[in-house]
C-alpha cells in the first residue's frame, strides 16, 4: 500500500479543517435524521439519503476551502509565512464558520 506524505503545511491545515467541517456536518445530518425522520420510515431507507447528504457536504466543504487554497498558494499570502495573511485566513475561517452556524440555526428554527 502506497503511503502519501503531504509536505505542505497549508494543505495539511486545509485538510484538517475540511475533515472537521465534514465531521460536523455529518453529525448534524445524523441529528436531523433522528429528530425529523417520519415515523413509518425505516433506517434502511435513510441510508441512501444519508449518503447523498454526505456527497453534498463534501462539495460544500470543497467550495469553502478552495478560496483559502488559492489565496495561500501565493508565497506572500501563505498564512504560515506572513502575519497579515494569517490574520486574513483566520478572519475568513471565522466568517465561514459564522455563516455555517447561522445556516444550521435557520434550518433548525424553520423546521
Amino acid at each position: 500500500m502506497k503511503q502519501y506524505n503531504i509536505q505542505s503545511r497549508l494543505l495539511r491545515w486545509l485538510l484538517s479543517i475540511g475533515f472537521l467541517f465534514l465531521l460536523l456536518m455529518t453529525l448534524l445530518r445524523a441529528f436531523f435524521i433522528v429528530k425529523f425522520k417520519p415515523v413509518n420510515m425505516s433506517l434502511s431507507n435513510v441510508w441512501p439519503v444519508f449518503g447523498m447528504g454526505i456527497h453534498y457536504d463534501v462539495r460544500i466543504v470543497c467550495i469553502l476551502l478552495l478560496p483559502l487554497l488559492l489565496i495561500g498558494s501565493f508565497k506572500y499570502l501563505n498564512p504560515f509565512d506572513s502575519v497579515v495573511s494569517r490574520n486574513i485566513m483566520t478572519w475568513l475561517m471565522g466568517v465561514f464558520t459564522f455563516i455555517f452556524c447561522i445556516s444550521i440555526l435557520t434550518i433548525y428554527h424553520n423546521d
